[in-house]
C-alpha cells in the first residue's frame, strides 16, 4: 500500500510511459503496458490533466485518446496502438481490461464505429 501521494512529475511519467508504449512497436516495449495502465487507474492519473481546451478528461480512455502532452495520443499516428489493440494487450490483466471495456469509446448503436 502506498503511503506517499503521487506528485505532478509522477503523473507526467505515467503519461509519458503510456505514450512511449502506444507509439513504439515491439513486444519488449509493450511488455509492461498493462502494469502502467494499472498504475494510471489506481492513481486516477487522467484527473490530473486537461485537454487542449482546458477541460478535464472524463475517464481513462478519453485521456488515453487525448493529444500529447495532455493525453497519450492513443490511435493517433500510423504505428500507434488503437483502442482494440490496447484491449488485446490487456486481456491477461483482467482488472485493467475490465476498466478499459467499461469506458469504451464506441457508441453501442454503432457496433464498432468510433465516436
Amino acid at each position: 500500500m502506498r503511503t506517499e501521494r503521487p506528485t505532478r512529475s509522477n503523473f507526467d511519467a505515467i503519461r509519458d510511459h503510456l505514450f512511449d508504449r502506444i507509439h513504439k512497436s515491439g513486444e519488449e516495449v509493450k511488455n509492461n503496458f498493462a502494469n502502467i495502465l494499472r498504475t494510471a487507474i489506481e492513481t486516477e492519473a487522467w484527473t490530473h490533466f486537461t485537454d487542449a481546451e482546458g477541460k478535464p478528461f472524463r475517464n481513462l480512455v478519453e485521456w488515453l485518446h487525448g493529444t500529447y502532452p495532455h493525453g497519450a495520443s492513443m490511435g493517433q499516428g500510423k504505428h500507434a496502438l488503437n483502442y482494440d489493440d490496447v484491449l488485446q494487450l490487456t486481456e491477461a490483466a483482467a482488472d485493467v481490461h475490465r476498466v478499459l471495456k467499461g469506458e469504451s469509446p464506441y457508441e453501442p448503436e454503432r457496433k464498432g464505429g468510433a465516436r
